[in-house]
């Protein structure tokens, strides 16, 4: 099982026409939601490759960081309750 940081990271990946991806989740607690990618840091981990690796494995795409908004932490258990 991998050790997750507590940190999480989520993109905001804007297309030229001003549109925002977002991705229909497909496991619960929150299956059929729509959100941004992304996701926890795992250990060792920096917030930059967090994102990079989130967005790949859930659309993916290869991005690349234009600019960090901001970082906060979040207390909860590895199913995300």
């Amino acid at each position: 099982m991998k050790k997750y940081s507590g940190r999480t990271a989520t993109a905001i990946i804007e297309f030229p026409q001003h549109m925002i991806l977002l991705i229909k989740r497909d496991t619960m607690p929150f299956k059929g939601y729509w959100a941004l990618p992304g996701g926890r840091a795992e250990s060792g981990e920096t917030v930059e490759q967090t994102i990079i690796r989130e967005v790949k494995e859930e659309t993916g795409l290869d991005v690349a960081i234009v600019r960090k908004i901001g970082e906060y932490h979040e207390q909860g258990t590895q199913d995300g309750v």
